[in-house]
């Protein structure tokens, strides 16, 4: 079974998703980790300078395998980039990374390999309309801009 969670940043996705998770026993799947680590290995990489064309050139030889009892796991070419996600420069190209097509579409495979034949509550953008679009339930998260300011707050507060 799968239950996608999607909506705008800071909505309060990722914090339902694994309450929701962790009451029905299933996987809690944060598909924009995938993202972050991918954008990690541009950056150690020094392949960011050359954005979208570095990536383009070398995206379909990385060897990604996520794992984890969550998918938490985030290996690329054999070096781990499960953490350190939410670092600035992460956060300053992470947008732009996920929009490029060559690296959706490779995320997209692996994502949709991993919820097969799993129960997973998956969260993230275009969860419901992109990469599960026929998942068993679907939700679209909203929330007023200053709930969000004052979560993405809280959340970059943490992280200091």
């Amino acid at each position: 079974m799968i239950i996608a969670i999607d909506g705008l940043a800071a909505s309060g996705k990722s914090s339902t998703a694994k309450l929701l998770a962790k009451k029905l026993g299933f996987i809690h799947f944060s598909t924009g980790k995938m993202y972050r680590a991918i954008t990690g290995y541009i950056i150690n990489n020094e392949l960011h300078e050359n954005l979208p064309d570095s990536i383009i050139n070398v995206i379909n030889n990385l060897n990604i395998i996520v794992d984890g009892s969550n998918f938490e796991n985030i290996h690329i070419n054999n070096e781990n980039y499960s953490n350190n996600l939410y670092t600035d420069e992460i956060n300053s190209l992470v947008s732009l990374v996920s929009s490029i097509s060559e690296v959706r579409k490779k995320m997209v495979k692996i994502q949709r390999q991993l919820a097969e034949n799993n129960c997973v509550v998956c969260e993230g953008r275009d969860i419901c309309t992109v990469v599960f679009p026929n998942a068993d339930y679907k939700f679209f998260f909203k929330a007023s801009l200053h709930s969000r300011s004052n979560r993405r707050y809280l959340e970059m507060k943490k992280i200091d």
